[in-house]
C-alpha cells in the first residue's frame, strides 16, 4: 500500500492520466511490436529505433507524434502503424495482462458520488479511448484529452491544457484533482490551484510483475481518495 496521504476535500472532478497511471501501461509494454515495424519504415537499426522511441516518449509524450513530426507524416498514419502491428484497441494486450476489475469498480462507485471524471493523456486518442471504455470509464469521461496531436508540444507542462479544462466544465481550480504518474506533469496544475496526487507507479523490477504492482497501486490511490468525495 502506498503511504497514508492527507485528502483534500470539497472535490468536485479528478483528472487522470491513463497510460501508467489508472490504466497501467509503460511505453515498452505497449509498444513491443513497434521497433521492428518503425526499423523498416524508416530505415533504421532496430537499436536506434528503440532509442528514438524513448526518446520521443519522454519529451513530446508520444512516441508516433514524435516520428510523425520527424519524418512528415500526420497522425493518421499513426492508425495504420497501431493495425499493421496488431496494437489498433490496446485490448489484446490488457485483456491479457492486467485485473481491471476493482478499478471498474471503484470508477462506479466514484461516479455513483456524482464526481466528474476526466481523462487527459498524451497519446494517441483511439489507442487510449479504447482502454478507456475497456476499464469502465466510457460513460463517464465527457473529455479525452484537450491538446492539437499534430503538433509535438508536451501539452501537460503548458497552462493551456489546464485553463481549457477549468472553464469547460464551470468549476473552480481547487474542486479539482489530478492523478498522475509524473511528477512534472501536476507542477502546472499545481500552480494554477488544482490539488493533485502522484501515483507511484513506474515499473519497479521485472515486467511480469509490473503491470500488477502498478494496478494495486493505482487501487491504493483511488481507495485513499474514495472517502474524502
Amino acid at each position: 500500500m502506498l503511504q497514508q496521504r492527507i485528502m483534500p476535500t470539497g472535490i468536485k472532478a479528478i483528472i487522470y492520466d491513463i497510460d501508467n497511471c489508472v490504466a497501467p501501461l509503460s511505453n515498452d509494454d505497449i509498444t513491443h511490436s513497434w521497433d521492428p515495424y518503425l526499423a523498416k519504415e524508416f530505415g533504421l537499426a532496430l537499436e536506434t529505433a528503440a532509442e528514438k522511441r524513448r526518446h520521443y516518449f519522454e519529451t513530446v509524450g508520444c512516441t508516433l507524434r514524435g516520428y510523425a513530426a520527424e519524418y512528415g507524416r500526420n497522425m493518421t498514419w499513426a492508425d495504420t502503424v497501431y493495425a499493421e502491428t496488431g496494437e489498433a484497441s490496446g485490448l489484446r494486450f490488457v485483456s491479457r495482462h492486467t485485473p481491471v476489475a476493482r478499478l471498474t469498480e471503484l470508477f462506479g462507485h466514484i461516479h455513483a458520488k456524482g464526481v466528474l471524471q476526466l481523462v487527459v493523456t498524451q497519446g494517441h486518442p483511439n489507442h487510449y479511448g479504447h482502454i478507456t471504455r475497456h476499464i469502465g470509464l466510457h460513460a463517464y469521461v465527457p473529455a479525452n484529452g484537450f491538446t492539437d496531436r499534430t503538433h509535438p508540444v508536451y501539452e501537460k507542462l503548458e497552462d493551456e491544457v489546464w485553463l481549457h479544462i477549468v472553464s469547460t466544465h464551470g468549476l473552480q481550480p481547487h474542486e479539482f484533482i489530478v492523478l498522475e504518474d509524473t511528477p512534472r506533469n501536476l507542477v502546472r496544475p499545481a500552480a494554477l490551484g488544482m490539488h493533485t496526487m502522484l501515483i507511484g507507479n513506474r515499473d519497479p523490477g521485472p515486467a511480469a510483475d509490473s503491470i500488477h504492482w502498478r494496478y494495486e497501486a493505482a487501487e491504493a490511490g483511488l481507495e485513499d481518495l474514495l472517502p474524502h468525495l
